[in-house]
């Protein structure tokens, strides 16, 4: 059994924002560094897995908008993000033969506690990495109360994963060489194209509903499939390249109170999700559930 080190993660990073006249700007970047031995001990049987693995990846998300003087204040945004990644699942033929051959961890930049969501049916979880993405949209507020923003998102995966070389037949597929795994063929890296709606209101200061459809225009690089999720660590594959459709309704609820001379914000969030199939593969789902926060007012 391998000797495991604790985990030591470090992240810097830097972020600027600002407005000039009709122009809006954020950008952020991150570096990562630290013993990765939680993740090392993933990629190896009966824990004999990589002791030298380490956080190293950089990630970044910038996004520049121009709102206009008229109705509804229409602001148009364009953006992108880069969230490192490495795939070192690939076997060669000198490591086949090698019975004392250690693998090599496949480390991505860990998104930790990350407030960012890059869309509902990609990155609801808030935990997909080792992906790069450009969006364009534009935000509407017809009303005070009411907002919309239309988004069309574009996903790649930045190292994608080294599969077993196999042949498709009637949406099979069936590897050519099953006891042969140094034989291989890059996964695509195209993920495919999400267009977004989102609609607010602002019922009060206390209750917000929201509404967001979204469809997922599939690539192969979804049919294929490379590991994206948890940091990734778990793979995005299994649905055929399938689209698919997500509609939600959200409900957000605040309340005001004194707690312990305190005054405090409790939200009480609800959802209800459709979705058909989900990018995992699963044919349906249908969705409830609530989260309760508590945050100084």
């Amino acid at each position: 059994m391998d000797d495991y080190d604790p985990t030591e993660m470090h992240t810097f990073g830097v972020r600027i924002q600002g407005a000039w006249t009709s122009w809006d700007h954020h950008a952020e970047v991150a570096y990562q560094t630290g013993n990765a031995d939680s993740v090392g001990h993933l990629f190896g049987p009966f824990g004999y897995g990589d002791t030298a693995a380490r956080f190293d990846s950089w990630a970044w998300d910038a996004e520049i908008g121009f709102t206009f003087d008229a109705a509804w204040q229409p602001r148009v945004f364009v953006g992108g993000a880069y969230l490192g990644g490495d795939n070192e699942r690939d076997l060669n033929f000198a490591d086949w033969l090698n019975p004392f051959d250690h693998p090599d961890a496949s480390v991505s930049f860990n998104r930790l506690f990350s407030s960012t969501k890059y869309g509902e049916l990609f990155g609801q979880d808030r935990d997909a990495s080792n992906f790069r993405q450009v969006r364009v949209g534009v935000d509407l507020q017809p009303f005070e109360p009411v907002s919309l923003t239309a988004t069309a998102m574009r996903f790649w995966v930045n190292k994608p994963f080294d599969m077993p070389r196999s042949l498709t037949a009637g949406g099979y597929r069936i590897p050519l060489a099953p006891v042969l795994p140094f034989i291989t063929e890059r996964a695509d890296d195209d993920v495919g194209t999400i267009t977004s709606l989102d609609l607010r209101y602002r019922y009060s200061e206390e209750l917000e509903f929201r509404l967001v459809a979204e469809y997922l225009f599939a690539e192969d690089g979804l049919g294929d499939g490379s590991f994206v999720y948890n940091n990734g660590l778990a793979f995005n594959g299994g649905s055929d390249s399938d689209n698919a459709t997500y509609l939600a309704v959200d409900a957000l609820r605040t309340f005001v109170g004194l707690l312990e001379s305190t005054t405090a914000v409790a939200e009480i969030r609800a959802n209800c999700s459709l979705a058909a199939p989900r990018i995992a593969g699963c044919a349906c789902f249908v969705r409830e559930s609530a989260a309760f926060a508590f945050r100084p007012a």
